[in-house]
């Protein structure tokens, strides 16, 4: 793996919506942003799996305070 591979990672994660894939797949001189998730599907999958938990650590919190306050 390489500097390019890495940066365009930290990009991927810095930027999470749509505009961020286009904004990094023009930085990375790819024709299209279809060509960019391909290279980098792993990337999307892995910030996806962090949200989710994240997500799932919020709601656990809120509800763990609403049982103590009920």
């Amino acid at each position: 793996m390489g500097m390019r591979h890495t940066h365009a990672s930290t990009l991927f994660f810095k930027e999470k919506n749509e505009k961020g894939i286009i904004s990094v797949s023009e930085r990375l001189s790819h024709g299209d942003k279809e060509t960019t998730l391909r290279k980098y599907a792993h990337v999307v999958k892995e910030q996806h799996q962090r949200d989710e938990a994240m997500a799932v650590n919020i709601f656990d919190e809120l509800l763990g305070a609403y049982v103590k306050n009920v």
